[in-house]
């Protein structure tokens, strides 16, 4: 191909059923590095309580920016559960930005 040919428009050239962005395989691994990424920026659990009352924040607020019940929140802090996918890069964004403030 010359430097100068065309191209043409973006998303030309992708198989039937396939979106911008890659091949489904591309986008689920995108999302696991995404995840890996939130988890591994996540501060020790035991600090996640203490980080939020320090900035002031609402239990319930927290769990507005992230979509869930403010009783989801509560099993992630207790331990009892894990946030997973979007959330899970919404509360590490939400903590990163709650740590930031104190």
């Amino acid at each position: 191909m010359q430097a100068d040919e065309d191209i043409g428009e973006p998303g030309a050239g992708l198989g039937q059923g396939e979106e911008p962005g890659g091949p489904p395989g591309c986008r689920r691994l995108e999302a696991l590095r995404k995840q890996t990424e939130a988890r591994l920026n996540l501060p020790p659990r035991e600090n996640w309580k203490v980080i939020r009352l320090m900035a002031g924040v609402p239990q319930g607020w927290v769990a507005d920016y992230c979509e869930v019940t403010r009783q989801a929140v509560g099993t992630w802090v207790d331990g009892t559960r894990t946030p997973t996918g979007e959330r899970l890069a919404r509360y590490a964004e939400a903590l990163r930005v709650m740590r930031a403030a104190t």
